[in-house]
This record gives structure tokens, C-alpha cells and sequence, in this order.
């Protein structure tokens, strides 16, 4: 799920365990970051090898989610609040009793969620972590991982915002249409983020059926079974396993998934005063 700011809602790699890592702000080692974080840069050094990642820093963090944030939200409409919530850190241990109680409880029914902002930030609710675990290739969470990433890379609110706004001023339909035009739109770059996230899969070298157990997966965790409605943000499951089946069977595909021309070299930074994992890729005139 892609983000927008405020109200609108990685080289050459020499080896996995190779790329360096600091720590910011402290002198803990590495191995003290949570298991969420280390599942992170794992699946991202893998697709970091095969994939063009662009330039910018990718940060990530793992949140208490929207759960959470639905029990700690009483107004609906309140999105400020509610974001506050969803992105709590779950890891902190400062929280007063009702709040850490929340927490737990995200943790504990709460399901699949990530975003993705503009600015790079990919955040995971710590309840995907639990129910993506003892996946073949760890390839659910890697689906995840590769799909938001495909938003930040590919742009995507940029180009939506882009292409509704051509289309609200080509056709200047009422408010209501409007909204309808905003969830097409919103449908197509989400179908998109899992065509290109399985590519980046498929360079990475997980198997072709990753992609569709683990899209399988999600919708039967998180009960979305409908079909695709006109006012949905995502399209249906039909919907996108056939978008993911058809796009694989097409002729160029394995010539695409190939080539490993584009690869992303950079250095691991983990915060451990704001648990935040960032990775920030080098140039490859920064390399020589």
C-alpha cells in the first residue's frame, strides 16, 4: 500500500553478510536488532543484488499497526490520530498501560500491513512479521518487501497524482466521480506494484509460484476475498492472481527477469534509539 504525505493517505553485493552495517547512536552490535529488522535486510540485500533500487535512501520500520491503531482510535475520521497510532513503535517499553496494551493486542490480531511513503519510507506492522513467518525463502514477507518497494522506486504516488489530475481536468466530473476515478487509478498502480515487485522477486532468483502463494496467502490471512468493487483502493484477489498469472506467462518475461544488469550496492544503518533501518545506496562512481 502506497502513502501520501500528510492527509493523503540496494550492488554488488560481495555477500549477504558482507554489506556493513553501523550503528547510529550506539555502540550495540548488529545482532541486537530485532528479528523483524534482520528478516528486513536480509530479503532487501537479496533483492538489492538483482535489482535496480535507485539512488535514494530506503528506510525502514517496523510499526504497531493498524490494529492498533483502530483500538486506539475512537473517530474514524481522525486520521491524524489514527496514524499516530498505527505507527507506534512496538518495540518501546515507555508506553503508559492502556497503550502497551493496545500494542499487544495489534500484535496479536492484527494482520498483513505495510506502506509505503514518497519520501522512502517503507513501514511493516509487527504482525505481518508473525504471519508471513516459516514461508518458504521467508518469499511472503519478500512480496511484501518487494511491492512497496516497487512504489517508492516506480513513483507511483507521483504518477497517480498525476494521471487523476489530467483526467479530473480532461473530463471535470462531480466530487463523487471523482472518487471513483481516484480508486481506479489507485487499483492500477497497486496491480502494478505486484507485477513489478514479482520481477524483482524473479531477478532475486525466488520461484515463480512465490509470487502467487504468497499473494494467496495474504488475502486468505486477512479474509479479503470479494471481488473487485469500484470503491476499492486494491483491486480483488481474482483480480490481481490473474494480473500476476498472465503477466508471468507472458513471452518477454523470462528475458526480463534475466537480465541482472541493474544492481544496487549500498551501506546498512540501524538507529537503535528510533529503531529505524536504513539503507542508503551508493553511486557506482562511489564504488570504483
Amino acid at each position: 500500500m502506497k502513502k501520501k504525505p500528510l492527509f493523503f493517505c540496494i550492488t554488488i553485493l560481495i555477500s549477504l553478510f558482507f554489506v556493513p552495517i553501523h550503528n547510529a547512536k550506539s555502540d550495540h552490535s548488529p545482532i541486537q536488532m530485532p528479528e523483524e529488522y534482520l528478516r528486513i535486510r536480509k530479503i532487501v540485500n537479496r533483492l538489492a543484488r538483482f535489482n535496480d533500487l535507485g539512488d535514494s535512501p530506503l528506510l525502514f520500520k517496523v510499526i504497531a499497526g493498524s490494529y492498533t491503531a483502530f483500538l486506539g482510535t475512537s473517530n474514524e475520521d481522525d486520521a491524524g490520530k489514527y496514524q499516530y497510532y498505527m505507527g507506534l513503535d512496538p518495540f518501546k517499553d515507555n508506553y503508559d498501560q492502556v497503550t502497551t496494551e493496545q500494542i499487544k493486542q495489534g500484535y496479536l490480531f492484527g494482520n498483513w500491513g505495510a506502506h509505503a511513503w514518497t519520501n522512502g519510507t517503507i513501514a511493516i506492522s509487527r504482525s505481518t512479521f508473525r504471519v508471513t513467518k516459516n514461508a518458504p525463502r521467508d518469499s511472503f514477507l519478500a512480496f511484501t518487501i518487494a511491492h512497496e518497494l516497487a512504489h517508492v522506486v516506480d513513483a507511483h504516488v507521483f504518477n497517480e497524482e498525476k494521471e487523476f489530475s489530467i483526467r479530473q481536468k480532461k473530463h471535470k466530473r462531480k466530487k463523487s466521480k471523482n472518487n471513483l476515478i481516484r480508486m481506479e487509478i489507485s487499483r492500477k498502480y497497486e496491480a502494478l506494484a505486484d507485477l513489478t515487485g514479482c520481477e524483482m522477486m524473479r531477478n532475486a532468483g525466488y520461484q515463480y509460484k512465490d509470487c502467487l502463494n504468497a499473494l494467496k496467502r495474504l488475502h486468505e490471512s486477512t479474509g479479503h476475498g470479494s471481488l473487485t468493487q469500484s470503491t476499492d483502493t486494491h483491486p480483488g484477489y481474482r483480480d490481481r492472481r490473474m494480473a500476476l498469472e498472465k503477466y508471468m506467462s507472458e513471452e518477454d518475461f523470462n528475458s526480463r527477469v534475466t537480465s541482472l544488469q541493474a544492481r544496487t550496492t549500498g551501506m546498512w544503518e540501524y538507529d537503535t534509539s528510533s529503531n529505524i533501518l536504513t539503507f542508503t545506496p551508493k553511486k557506482m562512481d562511489e564504488i570504483s
